[in-house]
């Protein structure tokens, strides 16, 4: 996501890097199409999408309707963002929904398998478990809960796991090791320290109290794992932003100021549908057409 006044190009290396789907590398992969509007018709951004192994196609709107006159049935091609599911909850945050949404996605399109992209706000250790238990694999990033790296000190991530030994090594080479086992709110959270601690030379950049005590989740593997799909891919939360927050930034538009004209939850989530539907429904038409659209809803017993 960019600032209103930069030019479309500027990010064309960064948004093509960013696409997270794995092709053949030369020669053996074939060309993909890659449409894209007026803003990136410059030599440097064709060079760009050529070196991504993209066939261009890049038409400005004169062009565009000159075409569309000589073919009135042929449509632009574009990026197509479908809202496959849509829910409603009266709950302040989104921490509960992350495995839900993501299950319902995947059966509405109809996918064995599913690579989920969320925001921050989604992040929940049990969620993310439950998204690896249905087979899903869960993409988000962490949010930050510690104040220890704002006040100067150490955080989670400088002290290293050894999964060998069951340890922590921390920044000033000395081993935390395995204490005990408690529950905590339905968790069973494993307790980390050194001994070292007291006597540590760098104990002031690491915590105030007498041992800095290390945290771990029993089911902690399934949160690295996520941490690492996140760190193969630098850019997905900025293709997630561009891809998606336009669309919710178009139903408030529609929506006006005052939103929901409906109450109780189950009328507002019905009108949150029929937003989506009707969201899907003009996309649809204005990639295929009316004639097309009605045909396709015709095919599948719509």
């Amino acid at each position: 996501m960019t600032a209103a006044n930069v030019n479309d190009g500027k990010r064309l290396d960064q948004v093509l890097q960013a696409i997270v789907i794995k092709r053949k590398c030369p020669p053996l992969r074939r060309n993909k199409h890659l449409c894209a509007d007026a803003g990136y018709r410059s030599a440097e951004n064709l060079r760009i999408i050529d070196e991504h192994g993209y066939i261009a196609h890049v038409v400005d709107r004169k062009r565009e309707a000159d075409a569309k006159r000589r073919h009135p049935n042929r449509k632009a091609r574009r990026w197509v963002v479908e809202v496959a599911h849509s829910w409603f909850t009266n709950e302040g945050h989104d921490r509960n929904q992350l495995a839900p949404m993501a299950i319902a996605a995947r059966e509405a399109m109809g996918k064995a398998k599913l690579q989920a992209v969320a925001d921050r706000g989604y992040y929940s250790g049990t969620q993310i478990k439950d998204c690896d238990d249905a087979g899903i694999a869960p993409m988000l990033p962490k949010p930050a809960t510690s104040n220890a790296k704002a006040e100067g000190r150490f955080g989670k991530a400088d002290f290293i796991y050894i999964a060998r030994d069951d340890e922590y090594r921390c920044p000033a080479g000395q081993r935390a090791i395995y204490r005990f086992t408690r529950e905590e709110n339905g968790l069973q959270i494993r307790r980390y320290w050194s001994s070292a601690c007291p006597q540590c030379p760098i104990k002031k950049q690491c915590t105030p109290s007498d041992y800095r005590r290390i945290s771990r989740w029993e089911h902690e593997p399934v949160l690295d794992a996520a941490q690492r799909r996140l760190d193969m891919h630098p850019n997905a939360m900025t293709v997630r932003r561009r891809t998606v927050e336009h669309v919710f930034g178009t139903f408030k538009h529609w929506m006006g100021s005052t939103h929901f004209l409906m109450r109780t939850l189950p009328n507002v989530g019905t009108e949150m549908s029929l937003h989506v539907i009707a969201y899907n429904l003009k996309r649809l038409i204005g990639i295929l057409g009316i004639a097309r659209t009605i045909k396709a809803m015709r095919l599948l017993g719509a």
